[in-house]
Order: C-alpha cells, then sequence, then structure tokens
C-alpha cells in the first residue's frame, strides 16, 4: 500500500499526505497557486506582502509575538515564502503537536488580522527587504536574469514588487488579493510525517471547512513565447564577473523531458567529480564553484549554469565548448550510472520530511495534483539514450544560450 494518498473536501482544497512513522514529527505545508507572475501591475508584490501578513496576528492570537509563541512553545519552526507560482505556509513540530499546528495553521491563515497599523510598519520592513536584495549582488543578478529573458511577460516580475506598489498596498487591497487567489481550488494543504491520512482529512475538515470559494477563480495567465538572445550585461563595481549561461527550455506539465533534463543537470554538475567542475575548475581554473539550476514554470523552463569569475571571456567560452561536445561527452554507456546518482540523491534529499512535503508542493504546483517519488523515479527510469540526443538538440544547443553577467567589464564588447 502507497504512503503517498490524495483526497480532495468539498470545498475543493486537496489533501495530499506522506506518512512515514519512523520520524516523530509532522511537517505541514499550506500551498497556494499564487505569486508575483499572477499579479497585475498595481499589485507587484502583493503576494509577498500577504505572506508577511499571515504571520502577523490573528482575532485569537492578535500579534505576531503570541503567533511566535504558539510554536516555540513546542519546539517547532515556522515560515512563509513567495514564488513566481506559488505562496507557502510552513508549520513543523513533534508529532505530538499535530492537531495544535493544523489549528493554529488555519488560524493563520482563515483569521488574519490584516490590520492596516501592523502594514505600515510591515511595509517599511519590506522596502527595507528589498533593498537589501538590490545590495546583494546575487540576488540583483538573478532579477536581472529573469528580467533580460522574461522580458514582458509576468515571469520578470520582482518577487518583491517595487517601492511603488508597496507603499500603495493597503488592508483591504490585499484582503480582495486574498480572495482572488487563495481559494481552496487553488490550494493544498501537504503533510510528511508520523500523521495517516484518514486523521489528515478529519483534521482538515475540522479546521479548513469554513474556508468556501464563493469567489471567481478565473486566473488570467499570459502564455511566454520567445526571448531576445542578448548578451545582457549590467555593470557594477565587483572583483568578479557573475555569468549566467541560460537555456530556455519547457513548461512543467512535460515530465519526460523535464526528466531528461534532470539527468543532464546530473551529468554536467554533480559534487566535485562533475564535467563542469572538472572543466572549469580543474583542469582551467577559471572558477572557484559552479552551480546548474534546473527549474519550470507553467509555460516556461529555465536551465541555467552560474558561475562567478575573473575571466568572462574564457570562462563563457569554454562552457560553450562543453555544450557544443555534449552529445559526445554524455554517452550511451554513462546513462544508467547517471541515473543511480540521480535517483540515490534525490532519495537521500527528500529522507528529510521538510525536503518531502516541498517536493509533493512543487508537485502540486506543476501538476495540480499528487505526483509522488515513485512516479518521479519511473520517469527517469524510462528515459532512453535517444530522448536525452533529441533534448540536447532540442534545447541545450549553444546558439540557443542567452548570457548574462555583471561585473566590472563588458565582456560582449
Amino acid at each position: 500500500m502507497s504512503k503517498y494518498k490524495e483526497s480532495v473536501l468539498d470545498n475543493g482544497l486537496r489533501i495530499i499526505t506522506h506518512e512515514d512513522k519512523s520520524v516523530p514529527i509532522v511537517d505541514i505545508q499550506l500551498v497556494f497557486k499564487a505569486g508575483s507572475r499572477y499579479e497585475e501591475e498595481h499589485q507587484k508584490g502583493y503576494a509577498h506582502i500577504l505572506e508577511h501578513m499571515l504571520l502577523k496576528g490573528t482575532t485569537k492570537r492578535p500579534s505576531p509575538v503570541l503567533l511566535a509563541q504558539e510554536i516555540d512553545s513546542k519546539g517547532g519552526y515556522k515560515n512563509a515564502y513567495t514564488s513566481r507560482e506559488s505562496l507557502v505556509m510552513i508549520l513543523q513540530a513533534a508529532d505530538n503537536y499535530a492537531e495544535e499546528l493544523l489549528e493554529l495553521l488555519s488560524d493563520m491563515f482563515l483569521n488574519s488580522l490584516i490590520d492596516s497599523v501592523t502594514l505600515e510598519n510591515e511595509k517599511k520592513v519590506i522596502i527595507e527587504e528589498l533593498k537589501r536584495a538590490d545590495d546583494n549582488t546575487e540576488s540583483f543578478f538573478g532579477r536581472f536574469t529573469f528580467e533580460k529573458l522574461f522580458s514582458g511577460h509576468p515571469l520578470a516580475t520582482n518577487i518583491l514588487g517595487d517601492v511603488e506598489s508597496i507603499k500603495s498596498a493597503s488592508s483591504d487591497k490585499l484582503r480582495t488579493y486574498k480572495e482572488k487567489f487563495l481559494l481552496p481550488s487553488r490550494a493544498a494543504l501537504v503533510i510528511s510525517g508520523n500523521m495517516d491520512h484518514d486523521r489528515a482529512i478529519v483534521l482538515a475538515k475540522k479546521y479548513f471547512n469554513e474556508w468556501s470559494s464563493e469567489k471567481s477563480d478565473i486566473v488570467q495567465s499570459v502564455v511566454f513565447n520567445s526571448v531576445n538572445q542578448g548578451p545582457y550585461f549590467y555593470a557594477k563595481d565587483t572583483k568578479q564577473t557573475l555569468v549566467a549561461y541560460n537555456f530556455l527550455t519547457i513548461s512543467a506539465e512535460k515530465i519526460k523531458e523535464l526528466a531528461a533534463l534532470d539527468i543532464l543537470q546530473n551529468f554536467l554538475n554533480f559534487g566535485g567529480s562533475s564535467v563542469l567542475a572538472e572543466e572549469l575548475r580543474h583542469k582551467r581554473g577559471l572558477v572557484y564553484a559552479v552551480g546548474l539550476i534546473n527549474t519550470t514554470f507553467n509555460d516556461a523552463g529555465l536551465f541555467r549554469i552560474q558561475t562567478s569569475t575573473s575571466k568572462p571571456k574564457e570562462t563563457i567560452e569554454a562552457i560553450k565548448d562543453i555544450f557544443h561536445n555534449l552529445k559526445s561527452s554524455f554517452t550511451e554507456d554513462l546513462l544508467s550510472g547517471i541515473k543511480l546518482r540521480l535517483i540515490g540523491a534525490f532519495k537521500l534529499r527528500i529522507a528529510n520530511p521538510y525536503n518531502q512535503t516541498g517536493f509533493l508542493s512543487a508537485g502540486f504546483i506543476a501538476q495540480a495534483k499528487l505526483f509522488t517519488p515513485e512516479e518521479y523515479i519511473s520517469e527517469i527510469n524510462s528515459i532512453s539514450y535517444d530522448e536525452i540526443v533529441r533534448v540536447i538538440d532540442t534545447y541545450l544547443v549553444p546558439e540557443k544560450a542567452v548570457i548574462t553577467a555583471i561585473g566590472p567589464e563588458d565582456f560582449s564588447k
């Protein structure tokens, strides 16, 4: 019998659970299909502001300190985050506090005060957060890259918003935003740890039944089409140049192609023996470290190599060479070993209940339903070498790469 189960309440809220009696904790995430890509021009940053306000007090617990005391007294963990396509509330504690956590989570969401006095103070905090992000070169560079790659599309929007939109936010505007996007039909309650599915259903009905979907669930989605080739450079007085070598790929529903890209990511950038580390660091001495992220959205994907170097031209040429030779370096004989390595690393990661819940939450955002680790592993195992070659030829051709960089010297001249 599978440890992974899924049910849907009458109000549309999806309940996704992974029961694991070997760990004496529960990790709970309330996941919404919301985020910066759904915001209108006058709502920039609203999902992120609302995330902050959901942690600031309820009718029953009318201050952030009282909310914090509830979880602190249990030795637990409380957090929330906003992305381009999701808003997530997180609670974690020992399993004997499972019902208390669900009561607290429902209170934080359903009975959030979003009062104007607290909001005005929090807006100052968020503006400071925005300034801090601007001062952080890597954070700024990430936003710069998205602005150039997805220019004219909502994915380019800064998750934090801008100073003008943050200052213009009001309690009424945030409540309106909440009523439009944070609906049970756009949400999932995801639970990992020592709680069985039937109990999760009982408690979800007890604490979330009053949450109704009376408002319209019509949300416009702008389809992403294309991008200019760049390169894009931002001048900044830094000791090194941050470089990203970007490939636009595929949307979240194309699971098989995403699995092939995950295999290629693992081949190129797993551990100190990876292709990128060997070529860029060990052979050429161009970089200290290099990263590769394979991410996907409802209508687009991004396969992104990022590093920092004092020799950006040489580094870009070296990365270009790696992709020119990718089909010859990733031979068919290597495929089974790369699959085993990827699956092993994946199992190690989701052994942590927090990561397990995160995987299930990401699956809900991408697939609008339960997507289990077993299904993911099955997809990885099903990939043939011909499919790897097809993905390389379709998406990872050097001529299709879009280069972004930030540093002291414009390498493109």
